[in-house]
């Protein structure tokens, strides 16, 4: 009775064992096809972006009435030709700096969209020298500010030159994706996103994340750090609040800086399938034993 037992149970549970491999294997596959699509997504929204600061920025720099006023120090006129830019483009901030690198006008967009003036930067906020020197033999420059858990600032820089080619000063711009905008993308793609830096360095990490926990998981403890550095982009699982998710993490560029993507989704309803077919197994031997 024993051997006939076995002789039933065993296949099955070996065809059984293998079919859960195999299935898991497939949707993880799935899976990690589904979140590299959405990087790709993501990647093109900032790319766009991208390409629409640089051009702006470029011609705000080459604004013949904007050059006139900064040269001449006309600091009323210059501020008011660049809240007329300004209110052409999308750019959450804009800082035009003189040949010295001290901000002369500083202006931002509001959540309703009004262009407000930053008059405690004016004469204030000085371009570092270290700053000065990276863009000394460069017309243009995009970079990334991530100073807090709730934006990433990504900069275009372009320095504003007269008719001659004297260097009269600069340009700044600012795109800012905010945790409004990390929060639309999830709900549209239903995905959990982080944008963070390398966390390297304790006390530089910062993170920028739709899920609180994977914050807390990257600016502790650099979790997601080193794990872009084992997994290079592959699929990784992750239970939050006891929820599995699958992960991936990519290195996304935006001029010279660079900045990490992870993104992830739940692999709950995928979990359950498989408990299901587990518990199918069980009753069945069961059903075979007690017959």
């Amino acid at each position: 009775m024993m051997w006939l037992i076995m002789f039933s149970v065993v296949p099955l549970a070996f065809v059984t064992g293998y079919s859960l491999v195999k299935y898991e294997q497939a949707i993880d596959q799935e899976l990690w096809q589904r979140l590299n699509g959405n990087r790709r997504e993501i990647e093109s929204i900032l790319l766009e972006y991208k390409g629409e600061m640089i051009e702006k920025s470029r011609r705000h720099a080459a604004d013949n009435a904007l050059i006139v006023f900064l040269t001449s120090r006309q600091m009323n006129p210059l501020r008011e030709r660049a809240i007329q830019l300004m209110k052409s483009h999308f750019t959450s901030q804009m800082q035009i700096f003189d040949r010295d690198g001290l901000a002369q006008v500083s202006l931002r967009r509001t959540g309703d969209g009004e262009i407000q003036r930053m008059a405690s930067d004016e004469q204030k906020v000085q371009l570092s020298e270290s700053f000065l020197r990276e863009l000394k033999n460069r017309n243009s420059l995009q970079t990334i500010d991530l100073l807090s858990d709730k934006k990433v600032d990504l900069i275009s820089f372009a320095k504003i030159r007269a008719a001659n080619g004297n260097l009269v000063g600069y340009v700044e711009e600012f795109v800012t994706v905010d945790i409004g905008f990390l929060q639309g993308l999830k709900k549209r793609l239903n995905i959990e996103i982080m944008m963070f830096g390398d966390g390297e360095d304790p006390l530089k990490r910062r993170a920028v994340a739709t899920h609180p926990d994977l914050k807390e998981l990257e600016v502790r403890q650099g979790f997601f750090s080193k794990e872009f550095k084992e997994s290079s982009g592959e699929l990784f699982e992750l239970n939050i609040r006891a929820v599995p998710f699958g992960f991936s993490i990519h290195q996304i560029e935006w001029g010279d800086a660079k900045l990490l993507l992870a993104i992830g989704a739940s692999k709950q309803a995928i979990k359950a399938v498989l408990a299901n077919v587990n518990y199918a197994f069980f009753t069945v031997v069961g059903f075979i034993v007690v017959l």
